[in-house]
């Protein structure tokens, strides 16, 4: 239902934590995944990073505890990744629920600019929340305040 779900962004690294290299050739298809789950109607955030398996079979437990409506990936995920990604919105797509995924080229995620923007974001929507409480009609003020990010 609409009044749970998630979006969620993925990224991946080829980067190892040097505290859980190994020398075994299941690693080499390993990634650090990183996730971002944001529920728009409640504001919840859920966040996660982890090194994940061949398999995806982290990734894949958290997309399934976590069932968002929508995933965004960078265009160079891995193959394993995708798959992961694919098994579980057809999955989701067998019982009735459609789950959108796209994918933003790799250049559109910039870590420093997307905190920046999310920061001005929730401090915005305090300064809103606290005017509300206050006053009932500013609420044209907080109207002209919230721009969306041009990424968001």
């Amino acid at each position: 239902s609409t009044a749970d779900s998630f979006l969620l962004a993925i990224s991946e690294s080829n980067q190892v934590p040097t505290s859980q290299r190994e020398t075994t050739t299941k690693l080499n298809r390993s990634r650090t995944i990183g996730v971002v789950a944001v529920q728009p109607g409640t504001g919840d955030v859920v966040y996660d990073e982890f090194l994940d398996d061949s398999e995806r079979s982290a990734l894949r437990t958290r997309l399934a505890h976590i069932c968002p409506c929508e995933l965004l990936l960078p265009d160079n995920t891995s193959a394993e990744t995708q798959k992961a990604v694919d098994e579980f919105c057809a999955s989701r797509k067998s019982q009735g629920d459609i789950v959108r995924s796209e994918l933003l080229a790799n250049s559109g995620i910039d870590y420093s600019s997307a905190f920046g923007q999310l920061s001005t974001f929730y401090q915005v929507a305090q300064v809103c929340q606290r005017q509300l409480s206050d006053d009932e009609n500013s609420d044209d003020d907080c109207e002209t305040e919230k721009e969306t990010p041009q990424r968001a």
